[in-house]
């Protein structure tokens, strides 16, 4: 069984369609920095996005940090998934492992967003090399989601990558309050491809 999904410069996938593979077309979302002036973008947000940063900045208590280890994303991605009651699609030493490795290559970023209690409003991970930084975890206590840090968090990440890459890629979602959310910070929906092939025998088990 063969199932990836494809980073969305790669355009031109009919050779495997004649050799019978598959595909959905799905979305990311893109800033282009070359085309992206921070200041000029923030004046395009919707009136609620400036009020929920500015409030966060000028009249909150919360703070953004970065974090050396991944234990923390741990911890509250495990509080998520409990709350939900939605088991973990991935095991905690996996992304330990892979945290690991990005790190020996310097390429990732943690950040979280506290308040005067040391309450993690939320927490991003990100994976980055000198073209693009992606986003690649991230978790929040819906206890604190109108305090607007996750979305602070996010603006935050959008202006540190400003200065050491050239494309921020969010990751993609077909979910549409998150679509909304990403649109939110100006950034280019881009199409990108999920291409499978499922053999004869895992068909016939799925029937």
């Amino acid at each position: 069984e063969f199932d990836l999904k494809f980073h969305y410069n790669y355009e031109y996938w009919l050779p495997l369609y004649w050799r019978g593979y598959e595909q959905t077309t799905m979305y990311t979302y893109v800033i282009n920095y070359a085309e992206y002036v921070l200041e000029e973008e923030f004046k395009r947000f919707s009136k609620g996005h400036k009020w929920i940063l500015n409030r966060v900045e000028k009249k909150s208590d919360l703070k953004v940090y970065e974090v050396q280890n991944i234990d923390e994303y741990l911890a509250e991605s495990d509080k998520t998934y409990k709350r939900q009651g939605v088991k973990k699609p991935y095991s905690n030493e996996m992304i330990i492992r892979l945290c690991n490795m990005l790190k020996e290559h310097d390429m990732l970023k943690i950040f979280k967003i506290v308040d005067s209690g040391n309450r993690i409003h939320a927490i991003e991970c990100y994976v980055y090399n000198s073209n693009e930084a992606y986003y690649w975890l991230g978790a929040s206590d819906a206890s604190l989601r109108d305090s607007g840090g996750h979305t602070y968090l996010t603006w935050y990440a959008i202006q540190y990558f400003s200065n050491h890459v050239k494309t921020f890629n969010f990751g993609g979602s077909m979910i549409e309050h998150v679509e909304k959310n990403f649109r939110n910070f100006s950034a280019t929906p881009r199409q990108y491809f999920r291409i499978y092939k499922i053999s004869r025998l895992m068909k016939l088990k799925r029937f």
